[in-house]
């Protein structure tokens, strides 16, 4: 069952940190801040956004780029726990004797003898690749219009995210947040995306149309 408030609140917690996180990668990696500056000269040439507001773009942009990269690992989790997907990749509730999220971490172990030198980052980045190759995931993975493919998290706060979706109750020893939903309902994805972010809100007016 989902609990939509403790989500969300966790969430945005988690949404700010990551923020910080992309924001700082582009002050400390020349090559991503002119990338970014070379879009915005684009997107001002274009008509997009004013010429003068570089700041105002790069906040948006690594807003965009936050909130889907924690969308993403919403809706993976949602395919994990409903059976929707075989493999469990980021954790999943236990089944009878299956331990769900066991399997991810082993899975995620295997990852890191096969890449020594790569990170949280890289693996979720591999996770999402492989989602977008399932049948009908293409368009909501897609890498031209996905901004979750634009800037990417450190490992370290990657492995922070991996972290609050594999998180367990310290009493019960299962997983803090479960996406099951036997009638497979992700109109709380909609609810999220619009409550997830003020700025992402009061930006692209994201309101769901009510029941």
């Amino acid at each position: 069952m989902i609990e939509e408030t403790a989500l969300r609140e966790g969430m945005q917690k988690l949404l700010t940190a990551t923020e910080a996180d992309i924001r700082a990668r582009i002050d400390e990696e020349p090559a991503l801040k002119r990338d970014l500056e070379d879009r915005h000269c684009a997107a001002a040439e274009a008509g997009r956004t004013a010429l003068g507001a570089w700041l105002a773009f790069r906040d948006e942009t690594v807003t965009q780029a936050a909130v889907h990269w924690l969308l993403a690992c919403v809706f993976i989790r949602f395919l994990e726990d409903n059976g929707l997907i075989e493999e469990a990749w980021i954790a999943g509730p236990r089944i009878g004797d299956h331990d769900r999220l066991q399997e991810a971490l082993d899975r995620r172990s295997l990852w890191y003898q096969r890449n020594q030198h790569g990170n949280d980052a890289a693996y979720l980045i591999e996770v999402f690749a492989r989602t977008a190759e399932l049948p009908g995931m293409a368009g909501l993975f897609d890498r031209t219009h996905n901004p979750l493919w634009s800037l990417v998290p450190s490992g370290p706060q990657a492995m922070n995210i991996l972290r609050f979706f594999q998180d367990r109750n310290g009493q019960t020893g299962e997983l803090r947040f479960d996406f099951t939903d036997q009638d497979w309902n992700t109109r709380f994805l909609g609810d999220l995306y619009q409550n997830l972010s003020q700025f992402a809100r009061k930006r692209y007016a994201l309101c769901q149309t009510p029941e």
